[in-house]
């Protein structure tokens, strides 16, 4: 976000995988939070099941975020 700020650019404007760029990340970060609760707790049990299920399409869809914002620098 910080580097499409410095680039004048709207987060709002650029789409990945028929999203917002702001929904991927807001995605991504509210796993991340997610993955240090469970740390915090020490639930490994809950830790297990999201890294196994629910980051599965982290991944790619991060990698689609980053090409999305190289292709407007670019």
């Amino acid at each position: 976000m910080k580097v499409l700020e410095l680039l004048r650019v709207d987060a709002a404007e650029v789409v990945v995988n028929d999203q917002p760029l702001e929904a991927c990340l807001a995605n991504f970060s509210l796993q991340l939070r997610q993955i240090k609760s469970f740390l915090e707790q020490r639930d490994f049990v809950s830790l297990g099941d999201t890294l196994l299920y629910e980051t599965s399409d982290t991944t790619p869809s991060w990698l689609a975020c980053i090409e999305a914002v190289r292709q407007l620098i670019a």
